[in-house]
């Protein structure tokens, strides 16, 4: 049901962000030093949190999933942790939102769909990060949009810039072959990394049209797409696929 064009329109660094086990692991080293004979499974948390982007959760959740079924509980995976059920929770809301996660306390790891800003690492004491990979953005529209045809299945940096602007407003303006119907634009939320990205490399100074829908999710926009034949957005390569 999703077609894309212009695959590789720009790529997202997905990486994992958090200080707070590698805080647990400063206050085991203090406490050690004050007493010996204090087990390593009392200052551990069995319950552990990821929140941030929605293109990253679907991965960490997969691997959330398949870790708790290989160990079940956490002296499965170090006899020094408690026997206690390992629990991992997962919640998408953005990149923006993992930070502010991070930065609340609220979750152990941020999940970035972009790469960590210089004003964020210094506002994160002990910053750890892992990049996980690499996902491409492409432009999606609806599999009953005639432009895959007129285009030939690919559009211009230059066409696509001016239909997520707002300077094309109707798809006859795109390709004469199409019907003078309105373009309804869908991207992520202003919060979502993917958003920042496609600014960034895509759009540069000339931003999306005011009017465009915001997803809350990659999901979220592909439904908006597949709902409407006149929509296009930008959505994960990983979600179209």
């Amino acid at each position: 049901m999703k077609k894309y064009l212009k695959k590789l329109t720009a790529l997202l660094a997905v990486c994992v962000m958090f200080t707070a086990c590698s805080g647990q692991k400063q206050n085991t080293e203090k406490k050690e030093e004050t007493n010996k004979t204090e087990s390593k499974s009392d200052t551990v948390n069995a319950q552990i949190s990821f929140s941030g982007s929605s293109t990253l959760a679907p991965v960490i959740n997969k691997i959330a999933t398949d870790f708790i079924e290989k160990y079940t509980t956490w002296d499965k995976v170090d006899s020094s942790l408690p026997k206690e059920n390992i629990t991992i929770f997962v919640s998408s809301g953005g990149s923006g939102a993992g930070v502010k996660a991070v930065l609340d306390k609220v979750a152990n790891f941020g999940m970035l769909a972009r790469d960590i800003k210089d004003s964020e690492k210094e506002k994160v004491k002990d910053l750890e990060s892992y990049t996980l990979g690499l996902d491409a953005l492409c432009i999606c529209v609806n599999p009953d949009n005639n432009i895959l045809k007129a285009k030939n299945g690919n559009l211009t940096k230059e066409e696509i810039i001016k239909i997520f602007s707002g300077e094309y407003k109707t798809w006859k303006q795109v390709d004469p072959s199409l019907p003078d119907e309105e373009i309804v634009v869908v991207t992520r939320d202003l919060g979502g990394g993917a958003h920042e990205v496609f600014q960034k490399k895509i759009m540069k100074d000339v931003k999306v049209r005011e009017d465009a829908i915001q997803a809350p999710s990659m999901g979220a926009l592909v439904s908006k797409i597949i709902e409407n034949k006149n929509a296009i957005g930008y959505a994960s390569y990983g979600i179209t696929n």
